[in-house]
This record gives C-alpha cells, sequence and structure tokens, in this order.
C-alpha cells in the first residue's frame, strides 16, 4: 500500500511542476523518499509511459 501512495506522490508532484522537468532526485527528496524507491517507482512509470525520460545535456 505504500508504494501505491508514493507512486501517487511522485504523479501528483510532477503534474504540479506545469511541464518543467523534474529529476528523480527533486521528486524523491521533495516527497521524502529514498533514492532507491524513487528509482524503482519512476522506472516503472516509464517502462508503463505514464513519464518519459528526456535526455539533457549541459
Amino acid at each position: 500500500m505504500k508504494s501505491r501512495h508514493k507512486t501517487l506522490d511522485i504523479l501528483e508532484y510532477i503534474s504540479l511542476c506545469n511541464g518543467e522537468s523534474v529529476t528523480l532526485c527533486e521528486a524523491a527528496g521533495e516527497l521524502k523518499i529514498t533514492p532507491a524507491a524513487g528509482t524503482r517507482i519512476m522506472g516503472e512509470l516509464v517502462r508503463r509511459r505514464y513519464v518519459r525520460v528526456l535526455n539533457v545535456i549541459i
């Protein structure tokens, strides 16, 4: 059940960013989710095409 809440928290956080790019570290830090949990959840969201990975070169 906790992972469902974390997943919804991440999706809600992303939606509140109004189309701006969000890094895994930003979302995990803001939501107090461990990097490991954030990676697992974001990986599943990408796999299911709820979010996508942007390759940004700085």
